[in-house]
């Protein structure tokens, strides 16, 4: 018996060009398909959002969805948003290793931010909302959890602005002092854009907490450093005033934004009048005016 390819039946090559486009057009229904199901939702130390994320399907995701142009994202929903997410990430970004584009791959990925210590908050997270990615189900895309952030906050406090002696070049050096005096650690995303803000006269400079503390002194409960202003904004001429603003946390230089969550922001910002006065010594006087040592007369006694 001689069998007919669709190409050699009357109309065959009409069918066998439909046969080609619909195998372009996406996935046959017999093809395996990736199921991404969100296993977990959960806060760090740092209350930073982390979620866990697991390809329970027969394929993988596949690679050409991972660029950013694809729109498959991890999304997170505050407390009852609909529309807009409170934050997202790209996938490229929560899965950078491509864990889930094998199937039994798992990945857990953070989010980007955190909750703010206090009430509880409901936190719905949504793997691809766009539903740009083609799975056996979309059914096990989201998780619901109420999450509450308890973590100790640190507190940065300018605890002393000082001035030493006059030098011999006629100028008193401008020492301040900051203490973390909280019960909690910063952050090490937070202490990386930490800035100390100095202001005098119309001028403005400072350092970042990553160059001034190197060893990340401030991050810790008690963590102590003592800087001087950078250049000029650290002296003071003898028999001259300044009044000096000092910021333990600005986000840049002449800018007045918390970027370190805290117990207290009150005590981040103060502004002293410092004056380099001579420093007097008590000398003795020369010569005849030295006074003279006393001679007190013995008085017998009497018998």
């Amino acid at each position: 018996m001689r069998y007919l390819t669709p190409s050699s039946r009357p109309g065959g090559a009409a069918l066998a060009a439909l046969l080609f486009l619909v195998s372009l057009a996406g996935p046959s229904l017999a093809d395996p398909l990736p199921d991404i199901t969100l296993a977990n939702v959960y806060l760090d130390q740092y209350c930073n959002i982390h979620v866990s994320a697991a390809n329970i399907g027969q394929a993988g995701v596949p690679l050409g969805k991972y660029p950013m142009s694809e729109n498959v994202r991890v999304a997170v929903y505050l407390d009852g948003q609909t529309g807009s997410n409170w934050c997202s990430t790209y996938l490229s970004t929560f899965d950078p290793n491509r864990s889930l584009s094998h199937p039994a791959g798992s990945v857990t990925g953070q989010m980007g931010r955190r909750l703010d210590p206090g009430q509880p908050h409901e936190v719905r997270v949504v793997f691809d909302p766009a539903a740009s990615l083609d799975e056996v189900t979309k059914a096990n895309n989201s998780i619901t959890r109420t999450l509450t952030c308890q973590r100790p906050l640190p507190d940065l406090a300018v605890t002393s602005v000082t001035l030493t002696p006059p030098t011999a070049a006629g100028f008193c050096e401008i020492k301040v002092t900051v203490r973390n005096i909280g019960q909690g650690e910063i952050p090490p995303d937070e202490f990386s854009h930490g800035y100390l803000d100095f202001s005098a006269g119309g001028v403005r400079n400072g350092y970042s907490f990553p160059y001034i503390d190197k060893a990340g002194a401030l991050r810790h409960p008690g963590g102590e450093i003592q800087v001087s202003p950078p250049g000029a904004l650290g002296r003071v001429a003898r028999n001259q005033a300044v009044t000096l603003t000092v910021d333990a946390d600005s986000d840049g230089p002449g800018n007045h934004q918390s970027t370190i969550v805290e117990s207290n922001e009150a005590n981040n910002r103060v502004t002293r009048v410092l004056r380099c006065l001579p420093t007097f010594q008590t000398k003795p006087l020369p010569g005849p005016l030295a006074p003279k040592p006393r001679t007190i007369p013995r008085i017998p006694r009497s018998r």
